[in-house]
């Protein structure tokens, strides 16, 4: 019989209410939720039929590998436990709704195909097809915009041409309408994109939202050239020879550690501005250790120093050669041409949308979108969400809703999720430190604001569980890799802060080990990705 532990069984038995369970790598996460689903369907005052669970993952391996583990614990249970209840719930296994979240949202269109004018033979297609189709969509929609001869169109044509080639301008357009369908309302993102270029008269540069995302780049590059300059040093100290160079480098390092702690974009250009890099000394070869590592110091520490001076230079050259009123006046002069991007984009995504309606096929993202459409009613807005009455009648069919890989979910696929779920039915498992899927538009915010507002166990929403302990690995890698960590992930660079909760705990403690246990000191081999090999 399996032992849980105190934060296990929580997971597992804990009911009346959101639950939002932090897993760390090697927690048994997975075996913890196959548990909650056998004890739901086999509670003696309230058993829950396998078929009134929705149950969504990540991958459809994922998936897979579950409804597997529930058969699996499901046969133990019927061995122990005989019963047609239970006998039921294993046939009912294949059909059950144990899936990914794109397969839910396909089950839900076919189910209510007819509340949005979709032909039901769609299907999903091609990559290869999708694309061509794309363009030819594109094509179109931007023939239209030539042929009006809209001033503001041209504008924003030559501002994104390339040799006569709108390439640019195209590749913009997708970018834009990718980024829009992973948020539930896209056509009101976009419309509100050139909001940003709204900018008063006599607004100061740092009163912009985007200034605080740029000055966050330019410290943390700072101090990727501070680390630069102790290395140096250690070079320095490691031979004699090169000892002449302190002074000025010292002088280079201070000036780096002062820009570090500039908190304004003013600060950061007066000083930025203000800064000369020195000439290097010669070297003293009659005090270096030999004349071949003399050579290899001076090229190590020219080396990096160059890297510093090319990236500082070209920082200075991008930002701060230029002065605030011109960055501000040409930010509301581009605001007609962000006006018309934003147009332009819409009526693709408009066109795009239509084509692929009227050709019966869909990509994954569609099957969110028109799920969506199923389950929110057409009165909703942004601040005011409507589930309709399909979303109703789901929320009535599941008995709870469990959600895999919580932290790699996207605004369209948490909007879908809540209006299925009740208040208090819905089983959250994942993982920020996991967190890799950005670049797929995921949204690991969404996991982020229910981590801190469940923080607190009588706070209204949710309730939140960590699962820390680690049964995978040996403590003495789960030291090391806290130490990392604890370094590493910040708030102001990570969005959350590596503490005490966050930490990962030993959960196996191995008395007798075996030839093949692998333990003592960690090494940590970092590798220079920016310096050629």
């Amino acid at each position: 019989m399996t032992e849980w532990t105190p934060e296990q069984t929580l997971a597992i038995t804990k009911k009346g209410c959101n639950l939002l369970l932090s897993a760390a790598a090697g927690s048994g996460k997975t075996a913890v939720l196959v548990e909650r689903i056998i004890r739901l369907m086999t509670d003696p005052d309230h058993p829950v039929s396998i078929s009134r669970l929705l149950v969504m993952t990540f991958t459809r391996s994922a998936a897979s590998e579950m409804r597997s583990r529930i058969g699996t614990a499901l046969s133990k249970e019927l061995e122990k436990n005989p019963s047609p209840f239970l006998e039921k719930q294993l046939a009912l296994l294949s059909s059950a709704q144990i899936c990914t979240m794109h397969a839910f949202c396909q089950s839900v269109i076919r189910q209510y195909f007819y509340r949005i004018d979709l032909d039901p033979k769609f299907r999903i297609a091609e990559e290869n097809e999708l694309y061509l189709m794309q363009q030819d969509v594109l094509t179109d929609v931007l023939g239209r915009w030539y042929e009006r001869n809209n001033p503001e169109f041209m504008t924003c044509l030559d501002l994104f041409s390339s040799r006569h080639e709108d390439v640019p301008l195209r590749d913009a357009i997708l970018k834009l309408c990718t980024f829009a369908l992973s948020m539930p309302f896209p056509y009101d993102w976009l419309a509100h994109l050139p909001a940003a270029y709204d900018i008063p008269e006599n607004a100061p540069i740092d009163s912009l939202p985007w200034i605080g995302s740029l000055l966050k780049e330019f410290k943390n590059r700072a101090l990727s050239w501070t680390d630069r300059y102790r290395r140096m040093f250690r070079l320095i100290a490691e031979e004699p020879g090169t000892i002449p160079y302190t002074d000025t480098l010292s002088e280079e390092y201070s000036f780096m550690t002062l820009l570090s702690g500039c908190s304004s974009w003013t600060d950061w250009q007066k000083a930025a501005v203000s800064f000369q890099f020195g000439k290097l000394p010669r070297a003293d070869k009659k005090s270096a250790s030999s004349p071949g590592h003399l050579d290899n110091s001076k090229t190590q520490i020219q080396t990096l120093r160059k890297e510093v001076k090319t990236q500082f230079q070209q920082l200075l050259s991008d930002f701060f050669r230029t002065d605030p009123s011109r960055w501000l006046s040409d930010m509301r002069r581009t605001r007609p041409v962000m006006a018309i991007l934003s147009s332009v984009s819409a009526d693709f995504l408009k066109s795009w949308t239509q084509a692929k309606k009227e050709a019966a096929v869909m990509d994954f993202s569609d099957m969110e979108h028109m799920a969506l459409s199923v389950l929110m009613d057409t009165a909703s807005s942004p601040e005011h969400i409507i589930p309709s009455s399909a979303a109703l009648e789901l929320r009535q069919r599941y008995e709870e809703v469990l959600i895999d890989e919580y932290q790699d979910t996207n605004g369209v696929q948490e909007l879908i999720a809540s209006l299925v779920s009740k208040e208090n039915n819905c089983f959250m498992v994942g993982d920020i430190k996991q967190s890799i899927y950005r670049f797929r538009l995921a949204d690991p915010t969404i996991f982020l604001r229910k981590y801190e507002s469940y923080r607190d166990p009588s706070a209204a929403g949710g309730y939140r569980i960590d699962l820390s302990r680690n049964f995978r690995s040996d403590a003495s890698i789960l030291n090391a890799v806290n130490f990392i960590f604890r370094r590493i992930m910040q708030k102001e660079e990570a969005e959350l802060s590596y503490g005490e909760e966050e930490a990962l705990r030993a959960g196996r403690i191995l008395k007798d080990k075996d030839s093949r246990w692998i333990g003592g000191p960690v090494d940590i081999d970092l590798i220079d990705t920016e310096r050629p090999e």
